[in-house]
Formats: C-alpha cells, structure tokens, sequence
C-alpha cells in the first residue's frame, strides 16, 4: 500500500505541475465558443470542433468530458502542438491513470525526460507499490528548477515505503542546488522523520523550519499537529495563537486551536 506522506506529497507536487503544464492553449484554436456557437459544431468530425467543445467542458469543469474530447482531438490530430501535455495533464486531474500512463509512453518516446510524463508513470508506478520504477522515472525530471523540487522530493519519498529514511533524507540534498529550496528541504526532512517515526529528528526539523518560515499554514498545520502527538498540547497552542496574529482569518488554524483548547489531551490523527 502507497504510505499517506507518499501520497499527500504527490499531491502537492501535482497541484504545482498541473498549474505549469497550465491548461493553457495549445495551438488547434484560440476562442472559447458561446452556446449558440458550440451547437453549430460537430465534434466527431474535427479536430478544431472537439478541441473547442472540450474547451467549453474545461469552462464548465466538466473535465471528464474535457478529458475525452481532448482525447478526440489528439486522436484527428497528433501532430497539434502541446496537445498530448494538454490532454496530460487532464487525464491527471480526473485520476484516469491508465489512459495517463498510455499517453505518456508515447510523450517520452520523442521526449525522454519530460517532466509531466514522466511524473504520470512515477506516480502509476508508486500506486502499484513498485517504487524503484517510481524513483527512476521522478529522478529523470531532475533538471529544471521546478524539477529539482517536485522530482526531488517525490524520489525522496520513496523510499519511506520500503523503510529506508536514511536514503530518503540522502535524496533531498538535490534541493541543495537552489539556496532558495532550502526551506522546502527542512519541511521534508521534517515530514519523513515524523513519518518514519523518528520524533527527536523530527521535532528538531519542524522547529527549524517553522522559525524560518511562522507564517506558513501548511507548516504551522504539521509542526503543531506534531506537539499535540508528543503530548505538548500548550505549545501547539502558542504556535497556533503566534500564526493566527498574523492570519487571524485562517479557517483550518483556527479549528486546530479550537480542538486543542477542547481536548489538550487527544492525540489526532498524524499529517503524513
């Protein structure tokens, strides 16, 4: 089974790579059809009419039906520039994973070491539980800034399904690269060891990190859900109360305030 740290980081790598890969044009058409436009269209007869209905679905967030007309569109027309990352990154989105994996065979034919193809057969690769297959294919999105981080940290948390920290904690030193990553890198390491039940390391990581960084929510959500466990219900609290001077309106902190106050003395259920 895929660990729930493993599984949450791949979800905030996707978010980030699903912004990139972007939704963005792609060259078959450039306008967004009304109704009454939409209607004159034939979508099983051009590549132009499906890409424009399934622009129109996308509008909607209907993207399963995206998903298929983009599908329709790459199938009238293959050579249309950016389509197969397109219709990526909507197969993606909708959790279509075998019609992803296909797909992205194909993309890395001609493009080795693209980087949301490649993220796709990692990911497929991971929720079957073999994760060397995964690493490899996280590792080969290396390159970029962006790849640095988001293959980085995902080949890194591979190996906390097979136990192995040390390995794990070995591979974020790719984000040394980048002086700017190093606060992503604490978080980690921060991460892995809370997953992998290493307290000590753990606590010292999130307290780094958070003196670093206060005003992340993502952070201060972990750190203190972190002390609660260990049993240090009062300086969760401070560091809740510390955040919420500064984002007083933040929903999630303060719902994390409010059942600390409640019931100091229950444990929740681990971030990662």
């Amino acid at each position: 089974m895929l660990g729930t740290g493993f599984r949450k980081s791949v979800s905030l790598a996707l978010l980030g790579l699903l912004a990139t890969a972007g939704m963005t044009g792609v060259g078959v058409a450039r306008t967004m059809p009304d109704d009454a436009e939409l209607q004159l269209i034939n979508i099983g007869s051009t590549a132009s009419g499906s890409y424009l209905a399934g622009k129109y679905a996308m509008q909607q967030r209907d993207y399963e039906s995206a998903a298929q007309l983009m599908e329709r569109t790459l199938l009238l027309d293959p050579a249309a520039p950016g389509l197969k990352l397109h219709t990526l990154a909507l197969f993606i989105s909708i959790g279509d994973w075998q019609r992803a994996a296909a797909l992205a065979q194909r993309i890395i034919r001609t493009q080795p070491r693209h980087r949301l193809a490649r993220m796709a057969l990692g990911l497929v690769a991971a929720r079957r539980g073999d994760y060397r297959a995964a690493r490899a294919h996280f590792v080969k999105t290396i390159g970029t800034p962006i790849g640095v981080l988001s293959g980085g940290v995902l080949a890194a948390w591979t190996w906390l399904p097979e136990k192995n920290l040390r390995e794990g904690l070995a591979s974020l030193k790719v984000l040394d690269s980048y002086p700017s990553f190093a606060a992503f890198k604490t978080y980690h390491t921060a991460l892995m060891a809370d997953f992998a039940g290493h307290a000590l390391r753990a606590g010292k990581s999130y307290a780094r990190a958070w003196k670093d960084n206060p005003g992340s929510m993502r952070l201060t959500w972990a750190y203190g859900n972190y002390l609660r466990r260990q049993g240090r219900p009062k300086e969760a609290i401070r560091l809740y109360e510390r955040f919420l001077r500064d984002v007083p309106d933040n929903a999630i902190i303060r719902a994390e305030l409010a059942a600390t106050r409640s019931q100091p003395r229950k444990q929740p259920q681990p971030v990662v």
